[in-house]
C-alpha cells in the first residue's frame, strides 16, 4: 500500500510540475519563402566556396506542389 502512495504522489508530483513550464518566449516571425524559388536560386550558384545557408527561420511556401515539371529548367539543358 505504501508503494502505491509513493508512485500516485511521484505522479502527481511530476503533473504538476509538467503544469509550471514557461512558454513565454515569443513565436519567431514567420518569413514566407516560395520554396521553388530558392531551391533554383541556390543551385544555380555556381561558386565553389559557398556557404550553408541558414533555413531555421524561414517559412516555406511550396506553390508548385502540383507542377510536375518546377525544376525541368535546372537539370534539363
Amino acid at each position: 500500500m505504501k508503494t502505491t502512495i509513493h508512485v500516485l504522489a511521484s505522479t502527481l508530483a511530476v503533473m504538476a510540475l509538467a503544469g509550471c513550464s514557461d512558454n513565454s518566449r515569443a513565436p519567431r516571425e514567420a518569413l514566407p519563402v516560395d520554396f521553388t524559388s530558392f531551391v533554383k536560386t541556390e543551385v544555380q550558384k555556381q561558386a565553389v566556396d559557398l556557404q550553408p545557408v541558414n533555413i531555421n527561420p524561414l517559412e516555406f511556401t511550396f506553390n508548385d506542389q502540383s507542377n510536375e515539371q518546377a525544376y525541368d529548367e535546372l537539370f534539363l539543358q
